[in-house]
């Protein structure tokens, strides 16, 4: 059975749901030539279970809405929070919208990008603006799931 390391680097997004879904731990991430973070496969760990590949979404590509959906819109009038955002504040408003949410968003933490689970006002703060490199993800997308299996809303911000 093929795993995760038959993606090539041509289409791996390198957002590490391969990583976080491996049970056996047969997958690390790892920094390309190019400096990028990729999965690679210890093949002794392995046991073949495919998991990896069906968590991944270049394996898995979304084909899109098959109908039109809504579009909504929203002007922010904070004046701190538009200069210090650039998405003209959104992220802001939804992280209001929800104050008892938990947040999950892209910060510069340990000398690197990195996404991080948190209800801290100023690390929310920290993950306004956009980043233009690619984030680590660590193991959030297992903090997500423990949050969501107690039933605790979250709000994710950012790109595989």
């Amino acid at each position: 059975m093929k795993n995760i390391s038959s993606i090539t680097k041509k289409y791996c997004y390198g957002c590490s749901a391969c990583f976080s879904v491996c049970h056996v731990s047969a997958i690390t991430m790892v920094e390309n030539e190019e400096g990028f973070l990729q999965p690679k496969v210890n093949e002794e760990k392995c046991i073949n279970c495919g998991r990896c590949l069906k968590t991944c979404p270049a394996e898995n590509r979304w084909t899109g809405f098959t109908e039109l959906s809504d579009f909504f819109g929203y002007r922010n009038n904070d004046l701190d929070v538009i200069l210090s955002s650039t998405s003209g504040g959104m992220f802001s408003v939804v992280v209001k919208l929800f104050p008892n949410a938990n947040v999950v968003g892209a910060v510069y933490k340990d000398g690197e990008i990195c996404h991080v689970l948190t209800k801290e006002a100023t690390l929310i703060k920290k993950m306004r603006g956009s980043k233009y490199v690619q984030s680590n993800m660590r193991s959030v997308f297992s903090e997500i799931k423990d949050k969501l299996q107690n039933s605790e809303e979250v709000i994710f911000c950012g790109t595989s």
